[in-house]
């Protein structure tokens, strides 16, 4: 325990106790005597009276040091470093101000703790932690640090796959596709019959068909940059560059849109003839037909701006999918067909056959059953 007084001179003292005897430090200004306090009570007595006397450590703070990671960092976008500015504020917290000489096992668990006690998911936790590890092993090639205490570290795990995925049967998408526009339905039918990410699937030009072979080349998706507009650039992973085989049904859906039109052209456009944005169609499409396909109850009312919006002022009770859902549906098809997943890995882009499995293992039955009459 620590406490912060202020003296007559007008200084600020930090009083502490360590192996029965008390301590103090001057500091000239209050802000200056709490971060110490802070500082004290995040890394425990023996660190904090290391840095009083005698021992040189770095001033750089954990927070500091991420910060000027996440500036240097290579080979992605300014809308990936945005995001994780963004977590660094939201989620770091006590952490941030610890130095990074000093950050060791037990604060790391007392953080990665207190994320999973306010709710953030395996998933979101195990990133975060990939990014304070990449940073760290930075800080130790700076001799900031003389080891990366992230290494080894056990990662909380949370199943999401009921809560985050929604499967739809044929006959459930036949009948939320019939509530689709006709001029989004090839682009609905490519997302469910090959498993694209949305931001593929929109960045798809004309020349990038080829109807002879039935496939489809991915190449390039749209990124974020950190403000409203979103660029070009290579797709999410190495792997997700690859071609996809395209089903007959749905080539026949893309000859009307390849007719007479320049191979650099974007395959899938809004009525205006420019690229499909994901916000945008989401309300002015998905949602619509969702709704509908699930019984909800609308009401229209208006915005501020006098424009029609749709209230959902009870849900119905049919699936509610989100547009991604396409592709866990389009995974959880290829599984019932007892297609192999490194088969469906290769489709999907994903970088390891781990994440095929951890995502859609549940859904392969047959080998269950054929691991199971093997040992009767």
């Amino acid at each position: 325990m620590s406490s912060i007084e202020k003296r007559d001179n007008g200084t600020w003292r930090v009083r502490f106790k360590h192996n029965g005897k008390h301590h103090g430090k001057t500091f000239g200004t209050q802000a200056q005597a709490e971060k110490w306090q802070h500082l004290l009570e995040s890394v425990g007595a023996v660190k904090a009276v290391a840095m009083m006397y005698e021992v040189e450590i770095s001033p750089i703070t954990v927070g500091e040091h991420l910060a000027k990671h996440i500036d240097d960092l290579t080979g992605v976008t300014a809308g990936t470093k945005k995001t994780y500015r963004s977590f660094l504020a939201r989620n770091m917290g006590d952490i941030a101000q610890i130095p990074v000489a000093l950050l060791d096992h037990s604060a790391l668990a007392k953080w990665v703790n207190r994320l999973a006690g306010e709710g953030l998911s395996g998933k979101t936790i195990a990133n975060a932690h990939g990014l304070l590890s990449a940073a760290m092993n930075s800080a130790v090639k700076e001799k900031l640090a003389s080891d990366n205490p992230c290494r080894g570290m056990r990662l909380p795990k949370t199943n999401h796959i009921d809560t985050e995925m929604t499967f739809l049967t044929q006959e459930e998408f036949s009948d939320l596709f019939d509530l689709i526009p006709d001029h989004y339905k090839p682009f609905v039918l490519l997302l469910v019959g090959t498993g694209m990410r949305f931001g593929e699937a929109t960045a798809l030009t004309v020349g990038d068909v080829d109807l002879d072979k039935l496939s489809v080349k991915i190449r390039q998706a749209w990124k974020m940059t950190g403000t409203s507009k979103k660029e070009l650039g290579p797709p999410k992973t190495k792997r997700s560059i690859r071609t996809v085989a395209i089903p007959r049904q749905v080539a026949l859906r893309l000859v009307p849109l390849m007719e007479g039109r320049s191979s650099k052209e974007f395959l899938f456009t809004n009525h205006a003839g420019n690229p499909i944005l994901q916000g945008t169609f989401w309300h002015n499409t998905w949602s619509v037909a969702v709704q509908e396909f699930a019984g909800d109850t609308v009401r229209i009312d208006h915005d501020k701006g006098g424009r029609k919006v749709r209230v959902v002022t009870k849900q119905g009770p049919g699936k509610h999918p989100r547009i991604h859902d396409l592709r866990h549906t389009f995974a959880s098809w290829a599984i019932s067909a007892n297609v192999p997943l490194p088969t469906i890995q290769r489709t999907l882009g994903h970088e390891s056959i781990t994440t095929t499995i951890d995502r859609y293992g549940h859904l392969a039955r047959s080998d269950f059953d054929a691991l199971a009459s093997v040992t009767d």
